[in-house]
């Protein structure tokens, strides 16, 4: 069988699987450097030679120790000479697992579990040194006297045997562990080495197997069997102990110890087992096997007393109290993942852990896990070589189209579902812009049950494109998906959701961080007294700044060190590590310190930057900013969504406008548009409206469907408050109970609309422009004899105007008037009424003449009209010369009118009177 291989792509390999005799010269694997003795992959063209296992290593893999990216297989070390591994810390120049943005390395022995690839080399080493031995997987009798080389037990069941000299070895004890850690010798490790007719330690009898386990310090030797007890290492651990008091019960004498099964000190009379001496207190005889958590979200987790011999945990820091945990002695752990936690935690932290009693163990954990673990998404074709599975395309609920899984890294990508760099292999689709990382595509379940929440929580997505939801966690608007509980409204963007565990590893950090059991409280669900979620948090509440920015988190959630004062916000700690700017070319990293920060400033904003505190850096060009200025205000929304609304003829797109040095002003309340804004797509139409206001979103104006009363959002948002503070005058205005009554509806005998109000009121002058408000709607001082009609109370602060490079500014007062004149009108400016300023420029101007006749109308909309073959535009004549006759009523078009968009066309009609009759 002929493969090729990445790392010999010269030459395909061929799979030999016999006993390798090369020239009577010891075979060296080009992945492992170890000496291979059993089947391996050949080139017949050069000296190059794999493990079979070293060969079908995945090129892709993930670990807990470095969580943030996936490892690539690499041939040989991806710097100049050798590589050091990130785990064990020794220089390699084999195999690497490698990610290359953080510039991790694994060698690929550290990279999975201890005997994963040095099987043949133990057995050889340990039992045999003269010819390899061959693996049987059979559980085949092997004959009366047959007995282990290494244990001298009969032989039964998976063994390695060397048929020429009659030698045989189970393969359990061929995979001893060469070291291991005893609570019957705490103080040093037991190594596993040949026998010289030893006494064993524990059962005080001569050593007869071949290897025993030593300790070359004490000289303390134990059986293999002493060494691996059945009361500890059985399936069912209780059942196999047999636990005796060591003081006799007429004694009154007590003892100090530590207990082996909960780690805590007791004095008094302990317990111990007489089959492996554990001692424990008389109450820890009878702990639970296994527990049920509400704080971890597997579904169970199990009590042991020897952790090393059931994971290699990295997490040595317990999951619930967050203080280290001594492995030495029993702890609860999580078959399925790096958690561990203390007994009397485990036991203790309120209603959180209850006793699992389970009967059939196996059905049990499959129907916890499947209740919820919704699929998200449905395999459309898949592809199996050998046991590997690869999904290629899929149905996913997010989308209307069949996602096709891209293999090509494209890190200038966001994935649509966590609006993060896209770093890994994703699914996408061939139709639209629309991209999903492989975990948020096929790892993340539509229903999840979370350890922080009692309801579960479903996974969600908004298919309307132009809303934004907002994550309770770290107080961020984002487009994406989103867990939900259906109970209390919480709501968590996918990216604090991966964050939040029981431990988390930062690039920023060198420990691991965890999620503080008060922290955890506060992410319950609401209902049925178990606290409140995040956003209802106790304001008066204390909470500490965050190491990456030194802000205070709003929404009072933070991941939190346990060995140092290490905060992170949520902010921070989902940060993005590569984004990209249009200032520079190449891609920004995210930085924590830098130690040549001599003159530290960001080159967007150019204002200081902390060097103590997280920014974004490239290397190449020595450009450094701050997050915010890098990523902007909104970074987790996807710009550029179309829809289709009903008051708006063509679709509007989702902008951000936050970065427009001259916003162009909200066509709803007239506002400069300088955040989220809806914008219209066609080239012909600037039609903008915001996206923060409801009010703008919602409509152009409020209306009663009964008495047809509108009013703009303008005034509906001056006469919305019982008190209302304007910038032209120092006490709070309110709108007079007359003033209400006139606003009722005419239906039912309530009162008039104001413009059906009687004409012989006397209606006060309005204080910003003397002129008695025609709309007899007014707003009045409760101190003084101010008022202010709606005209001037809904004035923009700041205008434009073609005459002025600069803004105009609504200026109420001004010591300095010696000669008041408006410049644009040249007329006389009463110095007692509002106008607007440019102080630069000594520029006055009424505010009719500032602002025009209609201030809050767009021109340059464009519609086609059933009597007239080319579209009009709205345009203002106010201020022509000399203006163009209407082509209907040849009356001069001096106001608002629909002119000819078409060159060659003069036609131009009236806006008010004649424009009826195009219709």
């Amino acid at each position: 069988m002929e493969v090729e291989h990445f790392s010999h792509p010269d030459h395909p390999l061929i799979f030999l699987n016999q006993v390798l005799e090369y020239s009577c010269e010891l075979v060296i694997c080009s992945g492992c450097e170890g000496p291979i003795w059993g089947p391996c992959y050949s080139c017949t063209s050069c000296y190059f030679f794999l493990h079979k296992t070293c060969a079908e290593l995945p090129r892709e893999i993930k670990r807990r120790i470095h969580p943030r990216h996936p490892l690539h297989l690499l041939a040989k070390s991806p710097y100049e000479g050798n590589y050091r591994c990130s785990r064990c810390d020794k220089f390699f120049n084999y195999f690497v697992y490698h990610c290359s943005f953080c510039e991790f390395d694994l060698d690929i022995k550290c990279a999975f579990q201890p005997g994963f690839l040095e099987v043949d080399s133990q057995a050889h080493q340990f039992s045999h040194k003269d010819h390899p031995l061959i693996l049987n997987e059979e559980q085949e009798y092997h004959g009366e006297g047959v007995v282990c080389c290494v244990c001298k037990e009969p032989m039964s069941g998976p063994s390695y045997s060397c048929i020429s000299c009659n030698f045989f070895v189970h393969k359990k004890c061929a995979e001893l562990p060469p070291e291991i850690k005893r609570h019957i010798h705490p103080e040093h490790p037991l190594r596993l080495l040949p026998n010289h007719h030893m006494i064993c330690g524990f059962c005080k009898e001569t050593c007869y197997e071949s290897f025993v386990y030593c300790c070359i310090v004490c000289e303390f030797n134990l059986h293999i069997k002493c060494a691996f007890p059945t009361c500890v290492y059985a399936a069912d651990q209780d059942q196999g102990h047999q636990f005796r008091s060591l003081l006799n019960p007429r004694s009154f004498k007590s003892i100090s110890f530590t207990c082996n099964a909960c780690g805590t000190d007791g004095y008094g009379s302990p317990f111990m087992c007489t089959m492996c001496q554990l001692v424990v207190h008389e109450e820890c005889i009878s702990l639970p096997g296994t527990l049920k958590t509400a704080l971890h979200h597997h579904p169970r987790i199990i009590h042991t007393y020897q952790l090393q011999q059931c994971i290699e945990s990295i997490s040595k820091y317990c999951g619930i109290c967050r203080r280290e945990v001594d492995t030495e002695y029993g702890v609860y752990y999580c078959p399925d993942c790096d958690f561990v936690a203390h007994v009397n935690c485990s036991r203790e932290y309120g209603d959180s852990a209850t006793e699992f009693v389970v009967e059939n163990e196996e059905e049990q954990s499959v129907a916890v896990d499947d209740q919820f673990m919704e699929p998200s998404f449905h395999v459309v074709r898949e592809i199996k070589h050998g046991e590997e599975r690869i999904i290629e395309e899929i149905k996913h609920f997010s989308h209307q189209h069949n996602l096709i899984l891209t293999d090509k890294v494209d890190d200038d990508l966001k994935c649509d579902g966590c609006m993060l760099p896209i770093s890994t292999s994703f699914y996408s689709c061939a139709s639209c812009n629309f991209f999903l990382d492989k975990t948020c595509s096929i790892e993340l379940p539509r229903r999840k049950k979370w350890q922080y929440h009692q309801n579960q929580l479903i996974l969600s997505w908004s298919r309307w494109v132009h809303y934004l939801l907002y994550c309770d966690v770290c107080n961020q608007y984002f487009r994406g998906l989103s867990y939900e509980c259906n109970v209390c409204a919480l709501r968590i963007d996918v990216r604090c959701f991966k964050s939040l565990k029981d431990s988390f590893k930062h690039g920023g950090h060198e420990d691991l961080l965890n999620l503080p059991t008060d922290r955890k409280s506060i992410l319950r669900c609401r209902i049925g007294g178990y606290g409140l979620p995040p956003l209802l948090a106790d304001d008066r509440e204390i909470i500490p700044h965050c190491s990456g920015c030194c802000v205070s988190e709003e929404s009072k959630v933070f991941l939190k060190c346990a060995v140092c004062d290490f905060k992170l916000g949520m902010k921070c700690a989902t940060l993005p590590y590569k984004a990209r700017h249009e200032y520079d070319d190449h891609p920004l990293f995210l930085t924590y310190i830098n130690e040549n920060d001599y003159q530290p400033s960001c080159i967007l904003c150019e204002k200081y930057r902390d060097p103590k505190l997280w920014f974004y850096r490239c290397e190449e060009c020595d450009f450094d900013a701050h997050p915010e200025c890098a990523l902007g205000k909104y970074p987790y929304v996807k710009l550029g969504g179309v829809l289709t609304y009903r008051k708006h003829p063509h679709p509007l797109a989702l902008v951000d406008k936050t970065a427009d040095y001259r916003p162009q002003a909200c066509d709803t309340c007239g506002e400069p548009c300088h955040d989220l804004a809806l914008e219209c797509t066609d080239t012909n139409c600037s039609f903008i409206v915001h996206w923060e206001r409801w009010e703008c979103r919602k409509s152009l104006w409020y209306r009663c469907d009964v008495c047809e009363l509108c009013v703009d959002v303008r005034c509906f948002k001056s006469i919305l408050k019982d008190s209302f503070k304007h910038g032209g005058h120092e006490h709070p205005l309110y709108l007079p109970a007359d003033r209400k009554n006139i606003l009722r509806c005419n239906i039912g005998g309530r009162g008039r609309p104001p413009w059906v109000a009687d004409d012989g009121e006397i209606i006060p002058h309005c204080s910003g422009c003397c002129v008695s408000e025609e709309s007899r709607v007014f707003l009045k001082c409760a101190v003084c004899d101010f008022k202010l009609g709606m005209k001037c109370a809904t004035l923009p602060y700041k205008a434009r105007h073609e005459y002025d490079d600069h803004p105009l500014l609504l200026t109420y007062f001004n010591e300095n008037d010696y000669q008041p004149s408006c410049i644009i009108c040249e007329k006389d400016r009463d110095p007692k009424l509002w106008f607007y300023r440019c102080e630069e420029c000594d520029f006055d101007a009424h505010p009719e003449c500032a602002l025009g006749k209609y201030p809050y109308v767009k021109s340059g909309e464009v519609l086609t009209y059933p009597k007239h073959p080319h579209p009009l535009a709205l345009v203002d004549r106010t201020g022509d010369y000399r203006p163009q006759a209407c082509d209907i009523c040849g009356e001069p078009c001096d106001e608002l009118a629909l002119e000819c968009t078409d060159p060659n066309c003069n036609f131009i009609v009236h806006r008010r009177q004649c424009f009826n009759l195009l219709l």
